[in-house]
């Protein structure tokens, strides 16, 4: 397998940095990250595991940073890697990085490239920049194909525009701009490209379905028309094994708000009868579409 280089390496923290708001954690996982930074790690050890068993997520990632750097405990990576799968389950994203990291390096897990794959995707798509790097790099470099070269430009793009210098670095590598506002239009690219920054955003928000269509062609000429090119999105689903093409406009936070959107459209569009699509619902259909993994 070919080594996936500057790759983000595990997250090398003290416990000082692992993330506990005073709005989320537990107080076993507050009093015990205290207690690290008075260095009574055994004692600090007891009340993670206390807070990991009754299924604190982030008691069960501290465990987990222990075992890995040697904090308090002999360093074992394979406990750490089993702590980190139990905080990555409940939704933890920094976990699901480590634990990703663990299937690349087959450190403390067996070697597994499509696993490293599966958790850093569902880290990314929590926001988590790091992931989002690791896995522009590893669709960019282990993976063939168009489409998830696309895909891995649309994470270091949305890496980068948190501040990952790594992923910004490597899109001026690609000649590729950070600002989605200073794409050039390039219909050999769609809806590949479109598809791939629908997948990097944050599965809980909305947009706007304007417009199937039964051909790519058809889609376009409606982008063109109504002057909506670098604002619509084109993604590809199967109906009756047939693939259509839909355009889909705007990113909003709510469903008022995109049905509020929808309320302020000129004529020509809001006849089309547009309706509100959970960005969720979007993101399963391309990732489902064997037609992409076929690019």
């Amino acid at each position: 397998m070919t080594s996936l280089i500057g790759l983000k390496p595990f997250l090398i923290v003290t416990l000082l940095l692992l993330g506990f708001s005073t709005a989320t954690r537990a107080n076993l996982v507050e009093e015990g990250a205290r207690l690290i930074e008075q260095g009574k790690t055994e004692q600090a050890l007891h009340l993670f595991k206390k807070a990991a068993t009754a299924g604190n997520s982030l008691g069960a990632y501290g465990l987990g940073v222990l075992y890995f750097q040697g904090i308090g405990v002999e360093t074992d990576l394979q406990k750490a890697t089993q702590w980190f799968s139990i905080a990555a389950e409940k939704g933890h994203a920094p976990a699901q990085f480590n634990l990703g990291n663990a299937y690349l390096n087959g450190r403390g897990a067996k070697q597994d490239i499509n696993n490293a794959e599966y958790w850093w995707r569902k880290a990314s798509m929590q926001g988590y920049s790091r992931a989002q790097f690791n896995l522009g790099s590893l669709l960019t470099s282990e993976r063939s194909g168009q489409a998830n070269h696309e895909e891995g430009i649309a994470w270091f793009r949305t890496a980068a525009s948190q501040g990952e210098e790594q992923a910004a670095q490597k899109l001026v590598e690609f000649d590729e701009p950070i600002a989605y506002d200073r794409i050039t239009t390039d219909w050999q690219r769609e809806p590949l490209r479109s598809e791939s920054r629908l997948l990097t955003l944050p599965a809980e928000h909305y947009t706007i379905h304007f417009l199937s269509a039964k051909t790519p062609e058809t889609a376009v000429h409606f982008v063109q028309q109504h002057k909506l090119q670098g604002k619509a999105l084109l993604f590809r689903f199967t109906r009756k094994k047939v693939i259509w093409t839909g355009v889909v406009f705007g990113i909003y936070t709510s469903r008022a708000e995109a049905a509020a959107t929808i309320e302020r459209l000129n004529p020509s569009l809001k006849r089309l009868q547009a309706w509100v699509r959970p960005i969720r619902d979007i993101q399963k259909i391309i990732l489902a579409g064997d037609f992409r993994r076929s690019q």
